[in-house]
């Protein structure tokens, strides 16, 4: 129906008029998105992009969107050039085959007014709540039929929620929730294999964990979809029971709507490849979020997503924008998008009005749904109502799960043998169901609203007239590099008669195998070869195939899979791998990170156990195969952490809760860790800091989900390294409560056992936390130290003078905690040679120095416990006194005061004169050169002289020099 050929959707992107510009919806700057051709490399795309036309782009890449469909997101310089010249530019590439803007993401969702809507007049309507009564999806009629769970061939229905994540602890939804249970969680390792870590509750594509709790727009959708009918409790969905996928859909751009979609088809996608064996049957999509006026032409990733998702049996809902418009006229994502596997949706009212504030498009929205003032599940265990197109899309998602629970084998079998035949299906048997209504005609592709019980009656009269079904569940095993077996299902008579066939993949003709019964043995297959294979059950009119199972066989020489890596001890550890079928030997190479050499070994088995490790370092690996034809490629590098001694042994748990508060950034001894939010508990792998047994200062950056409060910080250091935090001094220091950056020191006591311990740091709100707790708001960060046996000589501090005299100056200092002995040197300013005095103590007079001269000192520690001196401490001056009377040729002035001492920007002279005389004031600094020089006439008597000093701005020691007829006077000051 809405299904357009690419070549044209190319055009659609060259030509947009300037209208079509002007509405094109927000996207991120700089951002851009590409699909990669079957073989393309984007790390080669990316250096042969980095200059256009002369143009420095800047590209760098970001990240990968999604593997099955080779999408990646790339970074470029948009003050360099336009986001149309980077996407024409990456088009000219041959290895690139779409390229697009990255759009921003906006939810759809009207709060009613009224909040009184108490029943679920959708399903029902009997007029309550001033509605007219028959305006439904006739739910009660649908349920007759089936209200969900499981298909009639057993599998297990899951529909996917992309939105902003639920509350994870609702009564009415708990038991419809998707978990994962082939992964374990919180265990760091992806245990079926799929590509995600941890994704036991779901996925949220912003942190790459499973933490999928969030806002109450997904609950309410979640609620619409699968809230358990029949409970006693709360509300019920379309489906009393179905598995919600729950995707948090992360930043709310358009990566993140491509990473999140992909989540379901990696899992349905193994769900087809394995007959059910693995992964989840996931059968549709619920998008209630989209950009407004947003251009296809320019998103032909996120619109082929959907095409991608309905090959392997995915059918998605979106919702339209909650606005009065003709998205065919200013364009809508995902809404205009042009694909088969989509339906969207506008809304519907109880009165069965078309809401003003909804969308129309007689091409792009395929009917209606009531969204508008439905009654739904929202956060914190209620219930509140609910709306716009948001509330009108999951009814259609929650109508698709729940036509795959009908009691048709029939549509059962299509769904495992054909999963894209069986999505098409289920969009006719609704767009075909609909119930005519006249605000929709001509402004839908349907002209009508969902109609539940209609749509679940297609699924059984359908059901009724299948008479020559496909067979399903092909299954190939016993592969090796010549031959294979093949096995089948087929839901009709066991009597019926199959013809099979094969052929190498890329071939165009079949070797074909007649009248043959639900199994073959292949033979003289090609080593290293891929196969498609595929059966035709015979009927009296007619005949059915298969969907097309492809397979390898083995002989591949390839480099191996599954590798892992197994730390035995603090300095060994084992390497394992699967077996390679055409595999000679394996080449090992590991390599501490950092360093530039490789050790290398080679072994037939498949395992390898590395000794003579370091202790708690970064090791890197990669094997190799060797075969008969030669020696791979080696495998993507892998990495592992030797064994961290004192700091591996089993301490007490501590983990605190992160929505609010989180530990940001910690640095120590010039390493600094941005950890961000780690749900609670975070542990920094190697060793983080190696401490000498001195002082050091540590930085800790708080990060808080809103407002910032007050944090107590606490750090713990094993010690003694006997596994705990509870012996005398083992907490390192506390820090006053703070929120913004924060530094304290802490010091390594002479008492610390040398070694790799742990150091525990713990956050939390309001309370001075402890070491062993749960629980709290805050989180926990463990790191490993080594504390080595240096005890550095510490250099002395604040060296002062305590004393001078015309031929000697007194000095003292702080003592320094390792010192035995001191090192004191000085020398008169200007002259090069020091003069060292050995001091015993903290404190020494220096003798034999010439008046009214200035000196420089330095002092440093001898520390007999390291055997060696620290370095001297910063240059201090001070100056002998003065004989004045040595410096009067007549005694002509006398009196002389000069002040204040120190001085700033001016100086007082007071003095007596014994007749009429000229007296010239000098100022000179310790080197003897001119700063400042001023003639005063005629002075007699009691004088006083105010003199502006603010041109001398640097600190030191000057001399004021008072010239007369008779005689010159020389005072010291200090500025």
């Amino acid at each position: 129906m809405k299904s357009v050929l690419l070549a044209f959707t190319l055009l659609v992107f060259y030509s947009f008029n300037v209208n079509a510009q002007q509405r094109e919806a927000n996207y991120v700057n700089g951002d851009l998105l590409v699909q990669t051709t079957p073989n393309g490399n984007i790390e080669q795309i990316v250096s042969d992009l980095k200059f256009v036309n002369g143009i420095e782009t800047g590209i760098q890449l970001e990240k990968e969107v999604s593997k099955p469909m080779r999408i990646w997101l790339l970074k470029f310089n948009h003050a360099n050039l336009t986001h149309n010249q980077m996407i024409a530019y990456a088009y000219l590439h041959d290895e690139i085959s779409i390229a697009q803007v990255n759009h921003i993401i906006e939810e759809r969702v009207t709060i009613p007014n009224d909040m009184q809507f108490g029943q679920q007049w959708q399903y029902v309507n009997t007029g309550q709540s001033g509605g007219t009564a028959g305006a439904d999806i006739d739910a009660d009629s649908a349920w007759d039929i089936s209200t969900g769970g499981l298909t009639a061939l057993g599998d297990t229905i899951v529909v996917c929620i992309i939105d902003g994540g639920i509350d994870l602890n609702h009564a009415d939804l708990t038991p419809n929730r998707w978990f994962n249970h082939a992964e374990i969680p919180n265990n760091n390792i992806d245990d079926d294999n799929n590509g995600y870590v941890d994704d036991y509750l779901g996925w949220h594509t912003g942190s790459s964990t499973d933490n999928i709790s969030g806002g109450s727009h997904g609950t309410a959708v979640a609620g619409i979809i699968g809230a358990k009918g029949n409970n006693g409790t709360g509300v019920s969905g379309v489906n009393w029971d179905v598995k919600m996928m729950i995707v948090r859909g992360g930043t709310g751009v358009e990566s993140e709507v491509l990473a999140a979609y992909t989540f379901p088809l990696v899992h349905r996608k193994k769900y087809n490849d394995t007959n059910g064996a693995e992964g989840s049957f996931v059968v549709a999509t619920n998008a209630s979020w989209g950009v407004d006026n947003g251009q296809p032409a320019n998103a032909p990733l996120w619109c082929a997503m959907y095409d991608t998702l309905g090959k392997y049996g995915i059918l998605s809902a979106g919702a339209g924008p909650n606005n009065n418009v003709n998205v065919d006229i200013v364009g809508d994502l995902p809404t205009a998008c042009p694909s088969e596997y989509l339906i969207t949706l506008t809304n519907m009212d109880h009165n069965d009005n078309k809401v003003t504030q909804a969308p129309i498009g007689p091409i792009t929205i395929d009917l209606g749904a009531h969204g508008q003032g439905t009654w739904t599940t929202t956060n914190n265990n209620g219930y509140a109502g609910f709306g716009g197109t948001s509330g009108a899309t999951p009814h259609v998602t929650g109508t698709i799960g729940l036509l795959y629970s009908a009691n048709c084998p029939s549509f059962a079998a299509i769904a495992r043998s054909n999963p894209s035949k069986a999505a098409q299906l289920a969009r006719d048997y609704i767009l075909q169901s609909v119930d005519p209504n006249t605000d929709l005609i001509n402004n839908t592709t349907t002209g009508g609203r969902l109609n539940l019980y209609n749509a679940m009656k297609n699924v059984i009269d359908s059901c009724a007239a299948a008479d020559c079904l496909p067979p399903y569940d092909v299954t190939v095993s016993n592969i090796i590099d010549t031959s294979a077996t093949v096995t089948w299902t087929a839901l009709t008579d066991t009597t019926k008669i199959y013809n099979f066939r094969y052929r190498a993949l890329g071939d165009t003709v079949w070797n074909i195998v007649a009248d043959t019964l639900f199994t073959q043995n292949l033979i003289n297959l090609s080593a290293c070869m891929t196969y498609e294979v595929q059966v035709e059950m015979i009927c009296d009119s007619s005949s059915s195939f298969s969907g097309i199972m492809t397979f390898e066989t083995l002989g591949c020489c390839e480099y191996p899979t599954g590798l892992s890596a197994v730390t035995l001890s603090d300095t060994s550890a084992d390497l394992s791998w699967n077996s390679v079928f055409a595999a000679d030997e394996y080449v090992i190479s590991y390599r501490e990170v950092g360093t530039s050499t490789w050790t290398t070994d080679t072994t037939a088995n498949t395992m390898y156990s590395v000794t003579n490790l370091q202790l708690c370092k970064n090791y890197e690996y990669q094997i190799q195969t060797q075969c008969d034809t030669g020696t791979t490629a080696p495998s993507p590098i892998f990495a592992f952490v030797s064994g961290c001694g004192a700091c591996s042994a089993n301490f007490c748990n501590s983990q605190g809760g992160t929505q609010f508060e989180f530990i940001a950034s910690l640095s120590i001894n010039g390493n600094t860790y941005q950890t961000g939010d780690n749900s609670g508990y975070y542990q920094q792998e190697g060793v983080a800091a190696t401490l000498d047994k001195t002082t050091y200062p540590i930085t800790l950056t708080p990060g808080f989900n809103g407002n910032g409060f007050s944090q107590y910080v606490r750090i713990w250091i094993d010690y003694n390294q006997d596994g705990d935090f509870t012996d005398v001094g083992e907490l390192a220091r506390s820090f006053d409560p703070t929120t913004s950056v924060v530094t304290e020191n802490i010091t390594i006591p002479t008492t610390a056992t040398v070694g790799i311990t742990r150091m525990r740091v713990v956050m939390q709100y309001n309370l001075y936390p402890n070491p062993c707790e749960n629980g709290y708001d805050g989180e926990t960060e463990d790191y490993c130290i080594e504390i080595t046996n240096v005890i550095p000589c510490e250099m002395p501090t604040a060296l002062d003078t305590t004393s001078a005299t015309i031929t000697s100056i007194g000095f003292d200092w702080t003592t320094a905690g390792n010192a035995s002995t001191y090192l004191l040197r000085h020398r008169l300013v200007g002259t090069p040679t020091w003069t060292e005095t050995n001091v015993a103590t903290n404190t020494a007079m220096i003798s034999n120095l010439q008046g009214c001269q200035s000196y420089e000192a330095q002092v440093a520690s001898i520390c007999t416990i390291t055997g060696d001196t620290s370095a001297y401490s910063p240059t201090f001056s001070a100056e002998t006194r003065c004989n004045v009377s040595t410096r009067f040729v007549n005694n002509t002035i006398s009196n002389v005061q000069v002040f204040p001492n120190p001085f700033f920007d001016h100086l007082t002279i007071s003095m007596n004169l014994l007749n009429n005389q000229d007296v010239t004031v000098q100022i000179l600094n310790v080197n003897g050169q001119l700063m400042q020089e001023q003639l005063y006439r005629d002075l007699n008597g009691e004088q006083t002289l105010n003199i502006n000093t603010s041109q001398i701005q640097a600190r030191g020691t000057y001399i004021v020099r008072l010239i007369s007829d008779n005689g010159i006077v020389i005072r010291r000051v200090i500025k």
